[in-house]
């Protein structure tokens, strides 16, 4: 009677750890998923702000801004845009 109750325990045990490590790694997946996403949103608003000083110091012309824009401003949503960049630039 105990070597089964032993091994009934220990087989919940092992169940346990097994859900735990799968609870663990799914959440640390999820974790690094939203992680992405935020720094992808924060590093496409730095670089729309820092085009956007391009322009007004005149490197870059309106309509190479609104190219750039539109880019960026679809890529901040999680959107794939329709707009190709410019090429030979």
């Amino acid at each position: 009677m105990l070597v089964g109750e032993s091994t009934s325990g220990f087989a919940q045990a092992v169940v346990l750890v097994a859900a735990a490590a799968i609870g663990t790694a799914v959440a640390y997946y999820l974790l690094a998923k939203c992680r992405d996403r935020i720094s992808d949103e924060g590093v496409a608003s730095d670089l729309l702000t820092n085009f956007r000083e391009m322009r007004h110091r005149g490197h870059l012309n309106e309509s190479e801004y609104r190219t750039i824009k539109t880019l960026l401003t679809d890529q901040i949503r999680g959107g794939e845009s329709d707009v190709a960049p410019p090429s030979g630039t």
